[in-house]
């Protein structure tokens, strides 16, 4: 298992610089290769430490994929679809 500081580093190069735009941690995991336990530490780190970063559920639970049910870690009781970087 990689160290939580890697996976945070891998997540940033995936989400690409798309600062301000709301990501599915599916293409995200898809992308770097990421567990749903992996993601977790990372997720949970991020939100903190990094007061710029944002994880919440999909709000329209008919666009919840099973990719995204595979993935996305539960952090206090919801699971966290997609991830966002304020600038």
């Amino acid at each position: 298992m990689r160290s939580t500081e890697a996976v945070i580093t891998e997540i940033v190069e995936a989400y690409n610089c798309r600062w301000g735009q709301w990501v599915r941690v599916a293409e995200i995991a898809a992308k770097v290769g990421l567990t749903r336990e992996e993601l977790a530490a990372a997720l949970e780190t991020l939100m903190d430490e990094d007061e710029t970063f944002r994880a919440e559920p999909e709000p329209f639970g008919h666009r919840v994929t099973a990719e995204d049910r595979a993935v996305a870690p539960v952090i206090g009781g919801e699971a966290r679809h997609l991830i966002c970087w304020y600038s």
